[in-house]
Order: structure tokens, then C-alpha cells, then sequence
């Protein structure tokens, strides 16, 4: 993540303009985002720079929850994954029940699941594949469903989250 910052303010001072310049033209209409000077100035904690983990143990979790059509959290007794797929996986739903194909007494990057709707009706989901799993807490659970909600409800009133400040 912060090769993309650094790589953003490398383009806009070779560019002769300011890197607050081009944040003000870039973000103009998005109020509300952080632009990377803010980002910069306020390093993060040095725990919440987690290595992303490969594998973690089918005893470590109990559920599986889906979040959204990219992102799914396995949620343990006291550890939470947040797995962010590898590609968009289709008709993923947040009430589905996950099936994983696992190969081991561990779920891994790259294992392959399906989701079904509870009851066993309707059609699965395709094939999806797993990313690699990366420890949050419940406070980035509960930010991360607040944004996924924000996002379907702006999406719904016309044109995503870009939209939100249009007064539509």
C-alpha cells in the first residue's frame, strides 16, 4: 500500500505540480476521502502492519461470513481473517453457507469454495478461489461492514460510492 502513496507523489512532483495540488484535483467532489499527505503524516501503530497469512488451521475458526462478493471473514474464538478473494466471485452472497475444497486440515491461498444458499436451494455460486488471510480486529470487522453497507446503499441511489456527494 504505501508503494502506491510513494508512487502517486513521485508522478505529481515530476509533473511540476504539487502533491497538494494534484490530491485537490484529484479529490475534488470525494469529500470525506484522505488524501496522501494525511496518510503519511499518520503512520499506523506498528501491529497493525500484520504479515498476510497463507494458511490458517480449520480448528482456528468457527464460521465462515460472507461480507461481499470479494471479501469474506473467517471468524475464530478470538481471531477474525479477513480473506479478500482473488478474483470478484459471482452471485456471492452474504447470507450463503461456504464450502471450501480442502486438501489439508488447513484452508490456503488458492483453495477453491463455493457458496450455496441456507436450505440447500438455488443454484451455487461458481467456483470462487481464496486470497491470502490477513488478522484484523473487530473494530476494522465493524468499519470494514459499515463501509461494504455504505457502498450497496450508494450504489443503489445511482452510481457507486463517487456518487454520494452529487445531492442526488
Amino acid at each position: 500500500m504505501l508503494v502506491v502513496v510513494l508512487a502517486v507523489l513521485t508522478v505529481s512532483a515530476g509533473s511540476g505540480v504539487s502533491a497538494a495540488e494534484a490530491e485537490t484535483d484529484d479529490n475534488a467532489g470525494h469529500e470525506g476521502r484522505i488524501d496522501v499527505e494525511t496518510i503519511l503524516n499518520n503512520p499506523l501503530d506498528p501491529s497493525e502492519y500484520q504479515d498476510a497469512e497463507r494458511c490458517i488451521s480449520s480448528r482456528d475458526y468457527r464460521r465462515i461470513e460472507v461480507l461481499d462478493e470479494f471479501n469474506i471473514l473467517f471468524v475464530g474464538r478470538r481471531k477474525t481473517w479477513l480473506n479478500r478473494l482473488r478474483t470478484r466471485c459471482a452471485g456471492l452472497e452474504q447470507d450463503m453457507i461456504i464450502y471450501v475444497s480442502q486438501r489439508s486440515s488447513r484452508v490456503c491461498t488458492h483453495d477453491h469454495f463455493r457458496g450455496a444458499e441456507r436450505g440447500g436451494f438455488g443454484i451455487p455460486t461458481p467456483t470462487c478461489v481464496l486470497g491470502d488471510f490477513e488478522r484484523i480486529d473487530e473494530g476494522q470487522v465493524e468499519g470494514l461492514r459499515g463501509a461494504i453497507v455504505s457502498e450497496r446503499e450508494a450504489a443503489r441511489r445511482g452510481g457507486g460510492p463517487a456518487a454520494e456527494g452529487d445531492g442526488g
